[in-house]
């Protein structure tokens, strides 16, 4: 019997998780720093918490490209998504500040703009939608993304010997979809115009709606 492999995080991936900690730390010490005022230290800390990470991850985008396809957890492409993931892991362990700038319509699609997605302005996101990889969208005019509703350009497989591998692609939803509450969109889903996901309804990866039915773009082995 082969020994399953690929099943520990090296080292250096599991050291990436104290980014978020270290970020948070860095930015309250660098507002304090700067001034002695709360209200601009608010604003100090603000700018820290909200550009720098897109800056960051559009800048490693531009240099090594957007982190794509079917690959090992031991793979460059793995390390470039795990890096781009903890940029944004602030965000989804505090909910609020994504939700903040949702209360004022077109600020949270120039924002995602801003991490490399395509999004529309005229979008809308109810309370509780959770977004995993910012970069990888394209949301078109009028969609309407349900409360609690999830969309994930990745998903970890581990198959039937132990091996982890990783799928990471570009989720699409086309102008007029509507994605129901709580349902989740994994990566390389492609969501036509006009058409609707149900709700708590979840896609695997690269599962396509058009016309009123359901297909898959690519078949991945599970076993």
């Amino acid at each position: 019997m082969t020994a399953p492999t690929n099943t520990k995080l090296a080292t250096h991936i599991v050291a990436l998780n104290y980014f978020s900690v270290l970020f948070i730390i860095a930015g309250i010490s660098l507002s304090y720093y700067l001034t002695g005022s709360s209200i601009k230290m608010f604003v100090y800390f603000s700018i820290w918490v909200y550009l720098v990470p897109p800056l960051l991850a559009k800048m490693i985008i531009l240099l090594f490209g957007k982190p794509t396809g079917v690959v090992s957890t031991e793979s460059s492409t793995h390390t470039l998504w795990w890096i781009l993931f903890q940029l944004q892991l602030i965000f989804n362990r505090f909910p609020i500040l994504e939700e903040a700038l949702r209360v004022i319509p077109g600020i949270y699609a120039m924002w995602l703009n801003l991490w490399g997605a395509k999004v529309n302005p005229f979008s809308f996101w109810a309370p509780g939608v959770t977004v995993m990889d910012r970069y990888h969208l394209n949301i078109g005019k009028g969609v309407i993304l349900g409360t609690e509703c999830m969309l994930s350009a990745h998903a970890l497989i581990k198959k039937d010997n132990g091996d982890m591998f990783l799928i990471v692609d570009q989720v699409t939803i086309e102008p007029d979809a509507l994605i129901g509450v709580r349902s989740i969109l994994s990566p390389g889903c492609h969501i036509h115009s006009t058409q609707i996901v149900a709700a708590q309804k979840l896609l695997k990866p690269y599962t396509e709606i058009k016309d009123s039915k359901k297909t898959m773009l690519k078949d991945i082995d599970y076993k």
